[in-house]
């Protein structure tokens, strides 16, 4: 009969913006197609294909005649359920019995693609109920993962979805979703909502599971993952190697007695490098006559290639190959040139795909569309791509340059010596100074040096660029900021159903607390109270990561100024997210939010304001001399422009989930709620 290959493909892809996912595309080969590669050598063990898709998808992205195209195989179906479930599981499970799918089946996402070699090697076997692969995950890593734990011993413990694992004396590995059951029906019969539940239960029945380890895989099955993918794909290099004087040793008359043609020594290098991902395509002067005994002669060696070239001229090979803006610091066409018969024994492939100036050595977090590196040279690269819709990013990044001069300019030796610009047609960069000596303020834990720090650079601020100002309406720019900076957002906001809920209902529900929508409240806030007096020169992105302290002296970066001059109080609600909000705690952690109709649950750890904070009370004091405010206005206008941060930065939450964009649009209701209060 063979094994069935089950793909549940019912999913609403909601980390890609809701869409079917195995039709996404790397390159221009689909996820499925990406997928199903490694079952191509397997394909006689393999009885049918089965798709598992919901009637919707059917209709809107023609499945079973799309999948058909991309795998023309005639034992390719696809199953169609009436509606969405409420998990793979249940997924599954509808498809199994309405295809009344029997016997031996591997069940598998779509979204990875791994090595199957053990899992068919184990299968054909007929030893196990259960053979599950895994793959080495960080502790950090344990929440976003189905796990096997194993006691020392290498005996399954536990088989769980995302919990926590409380004992450090287990062994802790990643299910890859590619498993295999030896009946298939017998698996799918219960009210699950995990394919992990029901392998706790084959568990708890004593079952026989394999746990294999799977040494070379690759996932994209979010955004993040998707884009590693990719990275890890540009590092693979297509390796173009002759093969008489390279591979085997030179003789003029090599084709008229292959039999004789003899092997060098370090041939076995490109089987490594095959192994590692890269594309071997042998090349030769030898005639297409030859072809069958030529690889016949190399299958005989055990020379490892994808693919062989022949008949190409005797004279030089050129290599043309275009830069690309994607892997910027690196050669795309790279050449090697050997003594004839001296063979690849000594190849060392890095040495020739590397950093064609420099050498990366560190890639620092940020959440804009810019890249930050630390370089071999001891420099601070900051890099963009000038994609069409980057441009707006490109042009920020160019002011912070004018920025960062102009600071240095205000203040001397506030900010690292810019040392090299470029700017080409398809991307832009600058160096500065690596400050190695420093750490940000927020990194800071010594609370007395903490203090320091930032009375060192509020006081600064204040003395050489806040000092500079101007006289402003405040009603009037405030008005202008909601309509350019915040109002403008809630139509590209509103494409998201929940995020059209929160900013324009009359009325949310927050961990069951009424409040006004966004657009009422902000609606209901008094701009008397917040409005700003002046305007002055700003940084722009006013968090303690922002600023760099090394015990005596500041270092500002990753400005953000829109404007030369600007209102103050936008530097103050940067500050107050450190300070208020503690944004750098809840930045990077996983946020899950229940969502009900209008109603909302999450975290609430970030919504109090702590004014027995020793460390707070002295910067509102401080801010309050610099813009000659009392303390509760100070107050009242570092919570309204934290807000208004919260609701700008949106887009760059959503790129680390979906929750993680509506958290801050809450965060922003509860923060400003605390205005409407103030007022009443």
């Amino acid at each position: 009969m063979g094994i069935n290959l089950i793909f549940p493909v019912a999913g609403e892809a909601v980390r890609f913006g809701g869409t079917f996912k195995p039709f996404l595309k790397i390159g221009d080969v689909s996820f499925i197609e990406t997928t199903f590669e490694p079952f191509k050598k397997w394909i006689e063990n393999i009885n049918k294909i089965y798709f598992i898709c919901t009637a919707e998808q059917e209709k809107v992205y023609s499945v079973s005649s799309k999948i058909k195209e991309k795998l023309p195989y005639d034992c390719v179906e696809v199953i169609v359920i009436p509606k969405k479930t409420k998990g793979p599981y249940q997924t599954l499970s509808n498809g199994i019995m309405l295809a009344d799918i029997k016997g031996e089946s591997i069940v598998c996402d779509c979204d990875h693609s791994l090595n199957v070699d053990e899992i068919f090697k184990h299968a054909l076997k007929n030893q196990h109920d259960c053979i599950i692969p895994t793959w080495e995950i960080t502790k950090d890593e344990w929440m976003n993962w189905s796990k096997v734990v194993l006691d020392k011993d290498s005996n399954i413990k536990m088989i769980c979805e995302k919990e926590r694992i409380s004992s450090d004396d287990y062994n802790v590995k990643g299910i890859i979703g590619c498993i295999y059951f030896k009946d298939i029906q017998d698996n799918f019969k219960k009210d699950h909502i995990y394919v992990s539940d029901s392998l706790q239960e084959l568990l708890k029945q004593n079952k026989k599971i394999k746990v294999t380890s799977t040494k070379s895989a690759s996932f994209y099955g979010d955004v993040k993952m998707l884009e590693n993918h990719v990275n890890n794909l540009r590092k693979k290099c297509s390796i173009f190697c002759d093969i008489d004087g390279v591979l085997i040793y030179h003789d003029p008359h090599s084709t008229s007695d292959i039999e004789t043609n003899k092997p060098i020594q370090g041939f076995e290098n490109l089987g490594k490098l095959k192994t590692l991902g890269h594309k071997i395509i042998l090349t030769t002067a030898r005639s297409e006559k030859y072809r069958d005994k030529t690889i016949d002669l190399l299958s005989k060696i055990g020379i490892e290639y994808n693919e062989l070239v022949m008949g190409l001229p005797a004279g030089p090979r050129l290599l043309i190959n275009d830069h690309k803006p994607s892997k910027i610091f690196t050669n795309q066409a790279n050449s090697l040139e050997l003594i004839r018969d001296k063979g690849i024994k000594d190849l060392e492939i890095s040495k020739y795909y590397k950093e064609s100036d420099t050498e990366i050595l560190k890639t620092f977090d940020g959440g804009s569309f810019a890249k930050t590196y630390l370089l071999s040279n001891n420099v601070v690269r900051k890099h963009i791509i000038k994609q069409k819709d980057h441009i707006v990013h490109y042009d920020k990044l160019k002011r912070q340059v004018s920025d960062l001069e102009r600071f240095s300019f205000l203040w001397p030796d506030s900010t690292p010596k810019i040392t090299k610009q470029k700017d080409t047609d398809f991307d832009f960069s600058f160096d500065m100074e690596y400050l190695k000596q420093h750490k940000t303020v927020a990194d800071i834990s010594c609370l007395d040096e903490k203090k320091l720090a930032i009375n060192n650079l509020l006081d600064g601020m204040n003395k050489n660029v806040y000092s500079l100002r101007k006289e402003v309406d405040g009603i009037s720019w405030l008005t202008r900021h909601y309509q350019n900076k915040i109002f403008s957002k809630f139509d590209s906001y509103c494409k998201d159903l929940n995020l059209n809920k929160i900013i324009f209902n009359e009325f949310i529900y927050i961990n069951n607390v009424k409040y006004l929508g966004l657009n009422n409240t902000l609606l209901a806030i008094d701009k008397h109270l917040v409005k700003p007096n002046f305007i002055r020169p700003i940084h722009g992105d006013f968090t303690l990561e922002n600023v760099m302290w090394d015990g005596s002296s500041i270092k500002l970066i990753d400005m953000d100024g829109s404007d030369i001059f600007d209102a103050a109080e936008l530097d103050l609600g940067k500050m107050c997210q450190s300070i208020f909000s503690k944004f750098n705690e809840w930045k990077n952690i996983d946020i899950n939010i229940s969502k009900n109709d209008d109603q909302f649950e999450c975290i609430d750890k970030y919504f109090k304001l702590d004014l027995d904070n020793q460390l707070t009370n002295d910067i509102i004091s401080q801010w309050s001399v610099i813009l000659n405010d009392d303390r509760d206005t100070v107050i009242n206008k570092g919570i309204f422009y934290m807000s208004m941060y919260f609701i700008r930065f949106v887009p760059f939450r959503m790129k680390v989930s979906s929750d993680h964009g509506i958290f801050a649009l809450l965060m922003a209701i509860v923060w400003l709620n605390k205005l409407i209060k103030n007022e009443s």
